[in-house]
């Protein structure tokens, strides 16, 4: 699941910031075309990405640890795995949902 949601992230920036390919972690660098509305979902897009990126690998990390019996319990584990899974899956409809008004605008006729 981890290396699934890398490809999304790393796919979902490159839809974002086509000219720049910096890592997700860098904050995005300005379109001289962008106004002031875009950047700003541009920052929350990314800001989202990363916090589901984080969830992520922060519940891999407390999955490995308990099955070693060094970190949280079990239950906590599944808990923080149940949620992980769930911001995973909204991400991956918000792309769908996005791509799918993008294809839309793109079949439109001016």
């Amino acid at each position: 699941m981890r290396l699934e949601s890398n490809n999304l992230f790393r796919e979902l920036e490159a839809r974002m910031k086509p000219v720049a390919s910096s890592p997700i972690e860098e904050s995005p660098t300005p379109s001289p075309t962008a106004g002031t509305g875009t950047q700003s979902f541009i920052n929350s897009l990314s800001e989202a990405l990363r916090e589901v990126n984080r969830g992520q690998l922060q519940n891999m990390t407390d999955l490995d640890s308990s099955v070693r019996g060094q970190g949280p319990e079990l239950h906590k584990v599944m808990a923080e795995t149940e949620e992980a899974g769930l911001a995973f899956q909204m991400t991956m409809q918000f792309r769908n949902k996005a791509l799918e008004a993008y294809q839309d605008v793109m079949r439109m006729q001016f």
